[in-house]
């Protein structure tokens, strides 16, 4: 059997022509909240499964249970079509244009199916980045931005906002496109009314992020952290600097040359005479001690002690002994020792000039590095 398509139908000698081709369309009335929109299409006069409408919402966004009553015909529940059993929440923003179909099979007292392009996420709110420029005046603290796509506030949405011109005011707001001025936070501690001058460079863009109250910064340093300034040359010299310092090639250059020399140099630590009753101590930073012996005039011995568990183990004396030349002409014997603390020592034990005692008056130096 063949199928045909009514395109007309004559009445009292009278043809009319049935468009098809159109989908009825109407708009959200005035009197609509959040949760109960009221629309008026024409043409629309029962509902059944299948019955379609383009909406326009000029009025207010969407909020969760929402209803829609088209022409008084009977408030219905609104579903999203890429969920089988998800009511819309903040989908239909005040600024939207959605299609619905009516649907007794989802629910069976009735639904409204709604279609809109509004992206992948099944929400209100889009994927692609929401970014503006920002020209009020750096000593102006009400900021205000122009940002396509941003009709509320909600908690989570994140802007990108270039500065045309730095901030030189304490307390900022910012005020996008028609929506509430709120005031600008950095670090999530700062309180609203007190400083927060100099927030951004000219031409920074900066990232915020609406908590709900405030437009959080989020591209920022944290208050706490202080950028380091260079490294000065006493400053290097010196090593003592307790705070964070960059360092140049150059700086690090003469920083290693300087120190190096300082590392080669002995310092004197004293010149004794003979046998002493306390060990001399040497430094707790010393690398290595040098240690020198005159046991007869012209002449002198030397030997280097390295700060090494190999001279310093123990409490009992140990010792270092030196010959000087084939005939003779001098001999010394030094002790080492640590004590429980730690703490290294060194003491002349015995010198001989020739084969001469001269233990009690021989010179001698402790020199370190």
């Amino acid at each position: 059997m063949s199928e045909y398509t009514i395109d007309k139908i004559d009445f009292n000698g009278n043809t009319y022509k049935i468009d098809y081709s159109h989908i009825p369309y109407g708009t959200i009335n005035a009197n609509s909240t959040s949760t109960i929109f009221n629309a008026t299409v024409d043409g629309i006069t029962e509902l059944s499964n299948g019955v379609c409408a383009i909406i326009k919402n000029g009025i207010i966004t969407s909020a969760s249970g929402c209803t829609l009553n088209v022409n008084s015909l009977g408030a219905k529940p609104i579903y999203n079509v890429m969920a089988e059993t998800t009511q819309i929440t903040t989908e239909f923003n005040k600024d939207y244009t959605a299609l619905f179909v009516y649907n007794t099979i989802r629910v069976s007292t009735g639904c409204w199916d709604m279609y809109c392009n509004y992206g992948n996420s099944g929400s209100s709110s889009s994927s692609a980045p929401y970014y503006g420029t920002c020209s009020t005046a750096a000593g102006t603290a009400a900021k205000t931005v122009t940002i396509n796509g941003i009709n509320e506030l909600t908690t989570g949405l994140t802007i990108m906002v270039k500065f045309l011109y730095a901030n030189s005011k304490a307390s900022p707001t910012l005020k996008v496109n028609d929506l509430d001025a709120k005031s600008i936070m950095r670090y999530g501690t700062t309180a609203p009314g007190t400083s927060v001058a100099t927030s951004w460079n000219e031409g920074s863009v900066v990232i915020m992020v609406y908590d709900g109250a405030y437009w959080q910064i989020c591209n920022f340093l944290n208050s706490t952290y202080t950028i380091p300034s260079a490294m000065t040359d006493p400053e290097m010299k010196a090593g003592t600097a307790t705070t964070g310092r960059t360092l140049t090639a150059v700086r690090l250059k003469n920083a290693i040359q300087y120190h190096s020399a300082d590392l080669l140099t002995w310092n004197l630590l004293g010149e004794y005479t003979g046998v002493q009753g306390s060990a001399v101590e040497l430094p707790d930073d010393f690398h290595e001690a040098l240690v020198v012996i005159e046991p007869s005039t012209g002449y002198r011995l030397s030997f280097i002690v390295p700060n090494s568990t190999v001279y310093f183990n123990t409490s009992s004396d140990r010792y270092l002994t030196n010959n000087y030349s084939s005939d003779y002409n001098g001999w010394t014997r030094f002790d080492l020792l640590q004590d429980p603390t730690g703490g290294k020592y060194v003491n002349l034990n015995a010198a001989y000039s020739g084969s001469t005692n001269i233990t009690n008056i021989a010179k001698w130096w402790v020199l370190y590095r």
